[in-house]
C-alpha cells in the first residue's frame, strides 16, 4: 500500500509540474505571439509612414522641378527685358542728339530767316526811297 501511496503522490508531483509547465509554456507563447502583433503593428506603420513620405517626396521633387522651370523662364524674360532696355536706351540717347542736331538747325535757321528779313526790308526801304 506504501508503494500505492508513493505512485499516486509521484503522479500527482508529475501531473502538477506538467500543469505548471504547460502553464508556463502557454504564457510564453502568448507573449511571444503579442509581441509579435505589436511588432507587426509597428512595422506596418513604418511602412505606411515609408509610403506617405515617398509620396511627399515624389510632390516635392515635382513641385521644385516645376519651381525650376519657372525660375528659367523669368530669367529668359529679364535677360530679353534687358536688352530690350539697353536698345530703348540707345534709341533714346540717339533721338536724344537728333534733338539736339534739329534745335541747333532750327536756332541756324531762325536767325538766318532774321538776317533775310533785315536784308528784305533794307531792299524795301531803298526800293521805297
Amino acid at each position: 500500500m506504501k508503494t500505492v501511496v508513493i505512485v499516486v503522490i509521484a503522479v500527482v508531483v508529475v501531473a502538477l509540474l506538467a500543469y505548471v509547465a504547460a502553464r508556463a509554456i502557454a504564457r510564453q507563447r502568448a507573449r511571444r505571439a503579442e509581441r509579435r502583433a505589436r511588432l507587426e503593428t509597428e512595422a506596418r506603420g513604418h511602412r505606411q509612414e515609408t509610403e506617405a513620405r515617398s509620396l511627399r517626396a515624389h510632390e516635392a521633387a515635382e513641385s521644385a522641378e516645376a519651381h525650376q522651370t519657372r525660375a528659367g523662364e523669368h530669367r529668359e524674360r529679364a535677360e530679353r527685358f534687358r536688352r530690350e532696355a539697353e536698345r530703348e536706351d540707345e534709341l533714346a540717347v540717339q533721338e536724344a542728339r537728333e534733338a539736339e542736331e534739329a534745335a541747333a538747325l532750327s536756332e541756324r535757321s531762325r536767325a538766318a530767316a532774321a538776317r533775310h528779313d533785315a536784308r528784305a526790308q533794307e531792299a524795301e526801304e531803298r526800293l521805297g526811297r
